[in-house]
């Protein structure tokens, strides 16, 4: 579902991108779109080895690696070599018109958006549509519900807590003899339960965004 914010008459125009795969023939296909528009200034930057969590990495090795490209041979050159980048992110100004930008990323919280801005509202608002149109002519069917605040919210937060109260109660009861369960160490035995099923939790949370990011990616790439 598209999400678009636009103040009365402003000229910048923001939606967010629904879940997609981009392909040669359509980013070349872009960029030609793009080039119509008049004299335009242009760069993609690209990044892998980024952490699907969003946390920084510990090691040098571990860091993520970012090119910023200016030309169509580098573009294409960067996406043949890498295979699938975990963000990519095209900038363009249009000389004397404005200058749009979108942002497609598989690293926590996946997501995509894309901005038009423009000296005057006649030329921004078409624009916006129309790039906007090309996204969504490209969206993965079905896997817009993954992403969405409410799938977003059982796979973070529900299955995790569900799963974890399951284990913790279940090795509870295999391990802990009855009369504690039932005695004066209830207390004690409810509480370290609780921060224990919180912290299972959060495993098994951090397991399935990185499981899902890497089956089902917010965008692919298909060189």
């Amino acid at each position: 579902m598209r999400v678009q914010k636009q103040e009365e008459k402003s000229n910048e125009f923001k939606s967010n991108l629904p879940a997609c795969h981009l392909d040669a023939q359509g980013l070349e296909s872009l960029l030609s779109r793009l080039e119509r528009e008049g004299e335009i200034n242009w760069q993609a930057v690209l990044a892998r080895g980024c952490n699907p969590l969003g946390r920084k990495k510990k090691t040098e090795q571990e860091e993520e690696e970012e090119v910023t490209v200016s030309s169509r041979e580098e573009l294409f050159a960067v996406l043949d070599e890498w295979g699938q980048p975990d963000r990519m992110s095209l900038t363009v100004e249009v000389v004397n018109r404005g200058a749009l930008s979108f942002v497609l990323k598989n690293c926590y919280p996946a997501a995509g958006s894309l901005v038009v801005h423009g000296l005057y509202r006649e030329w921004a608002e078409p624009l916006h549509e129309e790039l906007l149109s090309f996204f969504n002519s490209i969206r993965v069917s079905g896997r817009g519900i993954l992403y969405s605040k409410m799938g977003f919210s059982v796979v973070h937060s529900f299955v995790p807590l569900a799963l974890a109260f399951v284990v913790v109660t279940g090795l509870e009861i295999l391990l802990v003899p009855y009369e504690y369960r039932s005695g004066e160490a209830l207390g004690w035995l409810t509480a370290f339960s609780i921060l224990l099923t919180l912290r299972v939790a959060y495993s098994f949370s951090d397991y399935f965004i990185t499981k899902i990011l890497r089956r089902f990616p917010f965008w692919e790439w298909q060189g």
